[in-house]
């Protein structure tokens, strides 16, 4: 595409264009483009820019203008590359993360005038989140507009998730599943789609499927997963149906929600998984597919296999890697951070410009965000719809509270709590300490995937937590399992475990 001086001979009489970058026809034009656009002099300096590239890069046009196109903070981003190659007057296609860490496609042209002498340069960021909206994406016909990507807050590095990338693209990189857990709202689908930028580059040739599994019907979970042949049934295509499998084909297969897969369902994922093929409803040829398969699941699927509503061998087959998203709650800095990203880009939007008043950032930070980030972006959204230039607490949404003290995160299940121990003749504070020593083996017991890992994380050894766990035997927490909890399963056996003290011999198994 080439880009000329409207200083050209009209054609057929048609009136030119403004000579003026800012020319309103022209300014018009550019903010009704999806792209980010920014029109630079041949020094780097950004002339204008439309209301994409202020949304993408964060920053507003009074910030941009007249200034040199470089990150704000120095760091070697996307911008950085588009400034090197206009240095060297050379074009550029390429794609990468802005300092807010969204990940764009990004091109730079320059611009010539009819003798070809280069006046200028234009900087194109492509917003991979826009191109899902509007289904420009070929080879990807199963993009779900509604995934909660694009409303997301923009994502901040930590080095948790620099770990959990790390360790999702290692083994991504060899062919191995990962399975993400986590409460609902930490990230887990931001994730998947990072591990798959990882993987298989960032220029959105290679698929992301995003399969909600809670919401296929259990009649249509074959045909919709793997596909159908043409009049396989009645009420099917004509020409058939391509199913989530062969859309992620050289991809990534995001299997969300697994947890809410019916039992009898799981069956026909399950032969899939063993050995990489399948058959459309409707036809006798066994495809294979080469897709990489990364799942999610906010439930907790050791507790499932107990009760006999999630198979053991899916487990295995989904689970060769868990990696587990931290919730928000007591993680100070990181709801600041998040905070402050959601805010800069509500303010791009907004006149006037919203702050927060400092009683609001200390009611955030003490807040136990049972939603995670999600209800983070929820509570900015709500305050910046409420209030005027400054934000208080009398802002926050009516259902917002901070936890009592006193109270664990969570219950246990099949437990009360009772302040009127004492009249039963139990003592209220040996038993408030005992809810809470449950409490505090419970979540290591989540976190470290063992009881031996949680003992030595809490610092007891492994006969103490199996009697403390073991008094609460008929408990529905219980399920967990403590049958064999005091065998050693070895160092650095990190195998998914869903219940501790099963037979390796159930690993693999086709159920």
């Amino acid at each position: 595409m080439k880009f000329f001086r409207s200083d050209l001979p009209a054609l057929d009489g048609a009136p030119r264009l403004p000579a003026d970058y800012h020319g309103t026809a022209v300014a018009d034009v550019i903010d009704a483009l999806p792209d980010g656009i920014a029109v630079l002099s041949l020094d780097g300096t950004v002339r204008t820019a439309n209301r994409a590239f202020e949304r993408l890069v964060a920053r507003t046009l009074a910030e941009l203008a007249d200034r040199p196109l470089r990150p704000s903070g120095g760091a070697d981003d996307v911008l950085a590359a588009l400034g090197a190659a206009l240095a060297r007057m050379r074009p550029l296609d390429t794609a990468g993360a802005l300092e807010s860490g969204r990940v764009v496609s990004a091109s730079l042209r320059i611009l010539r005038d009819g003798d070809g002498a280069a006046f200028g340069a234009v900087a194109i960021l492509a917003d991979p989140a826009a191109q899902r909206r509007t289904g420009e994406r070929r080879g990807d016909p199963f993009r779900f507009s509604g995934d909660g990507h694009e409303a997301a807050p923009a994502h901040v590095d930590t080095p948790e998730t620099d770990a959990l990338l790390r360790q999702g693209t290692a083994a991504l990189e060899r062919n191995a599943r990962v399975m993400l857990t986590g409460e609902s709202g930490t990230g887990k689908t931001e994730l998947a789609r990072r591990l798959r930028d990882r993987v298989c580059g960032r220029t959105g040739a290679a698929p992301f499927v995003h399969v909600n599994c809670g919401s296929i019907p259990e009649s249509l979970f074959e045909s919709e997963m793997f596909g159908y042949e043409a009049g396989a049934f009645t009420g099917a295509a004509a020409r058939g149906k391509t199913g989530y499998v062969e859309a992620a084909e050289n991809g990534v297969l995001f299997l969300d929600e697994v947890g809410e897969i019916p039992l009898h369902v799981q069956a026909k994922l399950l032969t899939f998984l063993e050995d990489g093929t399948f058959m459309r409803v409707g036809s006798p040829v066994r495809r294979r597919a080469r897709v990489r398969i990364v799942s999610a699941t906010n439930r907790n699927l050791p507790e499932m296999i107990a009760a006999g509503t999630f198979r053991r061998d899916l487990y295995y087959r989904l689970a060769v890697v868990s990696l587990t998203c931290p919730p928000l709650r007591g993680r100070r800095e990181l709801i600041r951070a998040i905070a402050e990203s959601q805010l800069k880009r509500i303010n791009l939007e907004r006149t006037p410009r919203l702050t927060l008043a400092p009683a609001l950032w200390s009611a955030l930070a003490d807040h136990a965000w049972p939603g995670n980030v999600r209800e983070l972006a929820n509570v900015l959204e709500h305050v910046a719809a409420v209030a005027d230039e400054e934000a208080t607490p009398a802002h926050l949404p009516p259902d917002f509270s901070a936890p009592a003290p006193a109270e664990p995160p969570f219950a246990l299940a099949g437990e009360t709590r009772d302040a009127g121990g004492a009249e039963d003749g139990g003592s209220p504070l040996r038993e408030a300490l005992r809810d809470y020593e449950d409490f505090l083996i419970a979540r290591a017991i989540e976190r470290h995937g063992s009881k031996r890992r949680a003992a030595r994380a809490l610092g007891v050894d492994i006969g103490t937590l199996v009697r403390k766990t073991t008094r609460r035997g008929k408990t529905a927490h219980n399920q967990m399992g403590n049958d064999d909890e005091a065998t050693d399963h070895g160092e650095g056996d990190d195998r998914p475990r869903p219940l501790d003290g099963d037979p390796p011999a159930d690993r693999g198994g086709r159920g």
